[in-house]
């Protein structure tokens, strides 16, 4: 029996090295031909399932905005839904507005040190800066994982300390003055 050929455009499936498995495709967008990667799976079949059900809805992913798209369908399977709507809200309060844009691979440390400097001169506390950039951090995390890009520019970003105040406890002396006033 002959082996079948790959049709024009089909792509191919990978085997990474973590054992899982991937669809890889291209598609051309604005004149340029892009790559378009699956999630990685447990097996084969599962990156096969994956393929034909986004059959003709894959896009490449060249942009972080692109990338935030596909990343939130891929968390509102995967976490709790309070914690995915913590994200979302992140992603489109913070995220999307500056990032959208800008090419994956041209997304550096000191631009996003930058950004959070600047949301420090706006105000921005420094827990939801912390937020921001951790959830940022997770977001390219995932792309790693997914092989989208190769490393994570952010991965060593220094995130913002929160100082929380010191929790104040009565005394002895002060508790028996609380309990004979009352």
């Amino acid at each position: 029996m002959a082996k079948r050929r790959r049709g024009r455009g089909e792509g191919s499936f990978e085997n990474l090295p973590s054992g899982k498995w991937r669809w890889v495709g291209s598609q051309t967008l604005g004149g340029k031909r892009e790559k378009i990667f699956s999630p990685s799976f447990e097996t084969k079949r599962e990156a096969q399932d994956w393929r034909d059900a986004n059959r003709g809805k894959t896009v490449a992913v060249g942009t972080l905005g692109e990338w935030l798209d596909k990343w939130l369908v891929l968390q509102e399977s995967a976490v709790a839904h309070q914690t995915y709507e913590r994200d979302r809200q992140v992603v489109e309060t913070h995220i999307r507005k500056r990032w959208a844009s800008t090419r994956l691979r041209n997304l550096d440390l000191l631009a996003v040190r930058t950004w959070l400097v600047q949301l420090e001169s706006a105000k921005v506390s420094a827990s939801e800066r912390q937020r921001i950039g951790s959830t940022l951090r997770k977001i390219l995390n995932a792309a790693v994982d997914s092989q989208v890009i190769a490393t994570n520019p952010i991965a060593r970003l220094k995130l913002p300390t929160v100082h929380r105040d010191e929790k104040r406890v009565l005394t002895a002396a002060q508790l028996a003055h609380l309990v004979a006033v009352a």
